[in-house]
C-alpha cells in the first residue's frame, strides 16, 4: 500500500480526537523519527565515539527528528498533506532536518563543552543538510508508507481518522484494480483477501 494518493481527513474531524487517540495517530512518524537517531547513534559510537557522547548524540538526534515525523502525521491528519505522496513529505524534511540538525549540533557542542561550530560554516552545513533532506525523506516516506498502515488497521475500530485512513486506501486499490487487466485484478483481490485472513488468524 505505497504511493497511494487520496485526501486525508478534514480538520475538523482531528479535532474531535481526545489526547490518546490523537497520540496513537503521531507514534508512527515518530517513531520512524526516533528509529533514525537511534541508528545514528550506533553508526557514532562504531566510528570511535566514546559511550556517553554516542548515546547523547542519539538523543539529541532522535527526539528532534521524532517532533519532526510527529508534525508530519499532525498535517496528515488534519488534511493539511495529501495521504501518499513523497512530495509533502520532502517538504516537510526539506525544512524539518536542517533544523534538526542545527539543534543536534548545538547539543552536542554544549555537552562536549566546546564552542558551537560547524564544518565550513553555518551557510555551507544548512545547504548540505538540506541535500541530505532529500534521501532522509524518501526512507522516511517508504518506512511510514509500509508500516503505518499496519498501525492505522490496528486502531481504525476506535480511531475514526484512522478509519479513515484505511477508507481511502482500500478505495485506491480499488480504484487501481479497475483499471488493471481483468486476471491480474482477481490475483491481487486474492492475495489482499489471504493477507487480511492470516491477519485475522493472528
Amino acid at each position: 500500500m505505497t504511493g497511494v494518493p487520496g485526501q486525508a481527513p478534514a480538520h475538523a474531524e482531528w479535532e474531535l480526537l481526545d489526547r490518546r487517540q490523537m497520540v496513537e495517530l503521531i507514534l508512527p512518524g515518530a517513531a520512524i523519527g526516533l528509529l533514525g537517531g537511534v541508528i545514528a547513534g550506533g553508526l557514532a559510537a562504531g566510528g570511535g565515539l566514546s559511550l556517553g557522547l554516542s548515546m547523547f548524540s542519539a538523543i539529541a538526534l532522535g527526539v528532534p527528528l521524532a517532533a519532526v515525523g510527529a508534525l508530519y502525521e499532525i498535517l496528515l491528519a488534519r488534511g493539511r498533506v495529501p495521504l501518499g505522496m513523497l512530495a509533502p513529505a520532502a517538504i516537510v524534511w526539506a525544512v524539518g532536518f536542517p533544523a534538526v540538525r542545527i539543534t543536534h549540533a548545538a547539543l552536542i557542542s554544549v555537552f562536549a563543552g566546546e564552542a558551537v561550530a560547524v564544518p565550513f560554516g553555518w551557510v555551507d552545513f544548512i545547504v548540505y543538510n538540506i541535500i541530505l533532506s532529500v534521501p532522509f525523506a524518501i526512507g522516511f516516506w517508504w518506512l511510514h508508507e509500509n508500516f503505518a498502515p499496519r498501525w492505522w488497521m490496528y486502531i481504525a475500530d476506535h480511531n475514526p481518522v484512522a478509519a479513515q485512513y484505511m477508507k481511502v486506501l482500500v478505495s485506491s486499490v480499488r480504484e487501481r484494480q479497475r483499471h488493471m487487466p481483468q486476471g491480474r485484478a482477481r490475483g491481487m483481490a486474492g492475495m489482499q483477501e489471504r493477507r487480511l485472513r492470516r491477519r485475522n488468524k493472528l
